[in-house]
């Protein structure tokens, strides 16, 4: 779907407008189908932009319109069964809305959908989106042990977007568990395999974690390059989920370099915590405010 790949590429405004258009269509024409994978295609671009609410909207339409029936279609037209992903990015959007409980039972569901979809991509879609669902968490074993299943299926079936997306993640996972030149071989490979192929979706959130990465191994300069990195792509693209993230994450690497300089780090944890407000990001302004309190 054009409008798919348009997101992929870090186009999530024209994503968004041609998922508006197909869904015009559908509308006018009375085809559920079409309907159903406009409302996936804006969810998805809505998601990128950290849109939460609206990207939720668009999720749960399709979960509600929906027919079994036509997964055959789906996947023979679209490539994928849209119950099947979408269930996984809600799972995300619930995380960051603050509902964890929900997000977790949500992502443990499109695992088993995934299953008896009985479709490959759809099922390597969920695994890698579980990754994600585990890294935001903090989760560094259940990070790590998904990362390997992803990587292992996508690997068997040949999917190599989301096994370059598991395999950053996988070496981050290594970083937090001591191998960290293992770790960060991988994540820079991932990277550059990400960059080469134009696959700037989820690119500045990747380009954080290895600066934080780096500053835990003292590479302060490398680290604030990549921050720079991940923000101009951010002002290029408009993908602001992880904004608040990546404010946090600044903040941390402040703290790390100059200890001294409680009110740069407070001032990138307030904007990380107004930056999830303005979302919606329950769970994201929740951790901001943690880090703000931890300094007193």
């Amino acid at each position: 779907m054009l409008a798919i790949n348009r997101v992929v590429n870090g186009d999530f405004s024209s994503g968004y407008e041609l998922g508006l258009e197909l869904l015009s269509l559908g509308e006018h024409t009375g085809n559920a189908i079409l309907e159903v994978e406009a409302h996936y295609a804006m969810g998805v671009a809505q998601h990128w932009r950290g849109k939460f609410r609206e990207a939720k909207s668009h999720f749960n339409k399709v979960l509600c319109q929906y027919d079994p029936a036509q997964s055959a279609t789906h996947i023979q037209r679209y490539g994928q069964d849209p119950a099947v992903v979408c269930r996984i990015r809600l799972a995300s959007v619930l995380l960051a809305l603050g509902d964890v409980a929900e997000a977790q039972a949500l992502g443990a569901q499109s695992l088993e959908a995934g299953i008896a979809c009985g479709h490959p991509f759809s099922l390597a879609y969920v695994r890698n989106w579980l990754v994600w669902l585990n890294n935001l968490q903090g989760k560094i074993i259940e990070t790590r042990q998904e990362a390997e299943a992803s990587i292992a299926y996508s690997s068997k079936y040949e999917f190599p977007f989301w096994y370059t997306w598991s395999k950053l993640l996988f070496g981050w996972a290594l970083t937090q568990e001591g191998e960290q030149a293992k770790g960060i071989l991988l994540m820079q490979e991932g990277l550059d395999s990400a960059y080469s192929a134009s696959s700037l979706a989820g690119l500045p959130y990747f380009w954080c974690l290895m600066a934080h990465v780096s500053a835990d191994s003292g590479a302060f300069r490398e680290a604030f390059q990549l921050l720079e990195k991940a923000w101009t792509q951010i002002d290029q693209t408009g993908e602001r989920w992880l904004e608040a993230e990546m404010y946090r994450i600044k903040g941390e690497i402040i703290l790390k370099k100059s200890p001294g300089d409680q009110s740069t780090a407070r001032a990138a944890f307030a904007q990380a915590a107004v930056i999830a407000r303005e979302q919606g990001a329950v769970y994201f302004e929740q951790k901001a405010l943690a880090c703000l309190e931890r300094m007193g």
